[in-house]
């Protein structure tokens, strides 16, 4: 369905869940702009159409790693431009192709490095075609919880974050689930300006363009292209004007 997204959990084109996450999610990207209600979205528009969202379901307690592939070549062939990802799953190779076929075809991937500590993040973030985001504090430096490493790409704010919830609510929440989102919003803003970018210009303005908080030391590394980097913040914190 490539108007009211699809539900592979239920099988129908009701993608609507018992889980706040992928409202909170979708609110953080696509909330309007001055219209005197609740938040702002980064992509929502100055009161007008803004981004639109295609949502699918891949699970609603956790995500369905053998469902989340097919989700993927679906979204590409209606035509999206970014694919956003909070979630973590078990890697395979089908996803892996999944992926590929969304770099093909021009689509942006973006994933969250999970919320473990870790100094590895998680899959599908780790998969070196997707733009993996980690969480930051008020304070501009790297959330205790923000899984970190050679993978990591950039990130961006993901503690006491504001958003929409279920039955027309808002609530705050924090987790890198809730940093990717901004990543993909300035994706989205980046195509609105230019539509003939590649992804992987994309990316590059993205990365090339992060803030170097936080006091890190950030450093000319190998396999990081785009500027200095640091395996707690990689490139540094996104910046929207910026890019």
């Amino acid at each position: 369905d490539d108007w009211k997204g699809w539900n592979y959990v239920d099988n129908s084109n009701d993608s609507r869940s018992s889980n706040y996450h992928g409202t909170f999610v979708g609110g953080i990207v696509s909330a309007k702009t001055n219209n005197e209600i609740g938040i702002a979205g980064i992509a929502g528009g100055n009161n007008n159409t803004g981004v639109r969202l295609l949502p699918h379901c891949i699970g609603v307690t956790a995500p369905d790693g053998s469902i989340l592939d097919d989700a993927i070549i679906d979204a590409v062939d209606v035509g999206v431009k970014v694919i956003q990802l909070s979630l973590e799953v078990a890697p395979s190779s089908a996803i892996d192709e999944a992926i590929q076929y969304a770099i093909e075809n021009q689509v942006i991937v973006v994933c969250c490095s999970m919320n473990n500590g870790s100094s590895s993040v998680s899959y599908p973030a780790s998969n070196s075609n997707v733009i993996a985001v980690g969480a930051t504090t008020l304070n501009d430096a790297r959330a205790s919880f923000s899984n970190y490493g050679t993978e990591l790409d950039l990130v961006a704010p993901g503690v006491d974050i504001f958003s929409t919830s279920l039955d027309d609510g808002y609530v705050t929440a924090s987790g890198t689930s809730y940093a990717a989102p901004q990543v993909s919003s300035v994706a989205a803003l980046l195509f609105s300006i230019n539509s003939n970018l590649t992804v992987q210009e994309v990316r590059n303005i993205i990365e090339s363009t992060a803030q170097k908080v936080g006091g890190y030391s950030y450093t000319t590394t190998s396999g990081h292209p785009n500027g200095k980097w640091n395996e707690q913040m990689g490139y540094g914190l996104l910046n929207a004007y910026a890019a």
